[in-house]
């Protein structure tokens, strides 16, 4: 019974962990009050913060919006500055769109929109350094090695697993 405890203290803490080191990628890389404030949710369904109590609430504020690129070659490139708006990122991708993130790191989804064509090196290139892990590691190779580019379809094909 200890040890049973014991394994789901260790991977509760691992959960909250992970909860945090996300939350601080995602407060490096908030512009406004609407992204701290999709910072928050999350922590507070985890139980990792107090809900503000009626006084100190507000109108719920517009969801804040990706971030967005174009690549020379005309493909489009959003990239979520936080764990809701990759969420969102993830739910309005096409099948065929391209998704990359840095596997077991905190950091963006980046989304390529293909519309049926196949993106260049330099179009890739620009996507891989949009995911902010990639850019701000001082464990360049580590991440190389571990930067996941998929199909929306492979990536949904893989969380169904």
């Amino acid at each position: 019974m200890a040890r049973r405890t014991s394994a789901q203290q260790r991977e509760n803490t691992l959960r909250e962990l992970t909860l945090l080191g996300d939350a601080l990628y995602a407060l490096e890389q908030a512009d406004t009050m609407q992204d701290i404030g999709e910072i928050k949710e999350p922590l507070r369904e985890a139980g990792l913060i107090r809900r503000e109590t009626r006084a100190k609430q507000k109108r719920p504020d517009k969801a804040g919006q990706p971030l967005r690129y174009r690549s020379d070659d005309g493909f489009e490139i959003q990239v979520g500055k936080n764990s809701l708006q990759n969420e969102r990122l993830l739910k309005a991708a096409q099948g065929t769109d391209l998704w990359l993130h840095a596997k077991d790191m905190p950091g963006s989804h980046v989304i390529m929109q293909l519309e049926g064509r196949q993106p260049g090196e330099e179009a890739l290139t620009l996507a891989a350094q949009k995911e902010e892990s990639w850019e701000k590691s001082v464990e360049m190779e580590r991440i190389a090695g571990n930067l996941i580019a998929l199909s929306l379809e492979e990536f949904k094909a893989m969380d169904e697993v």
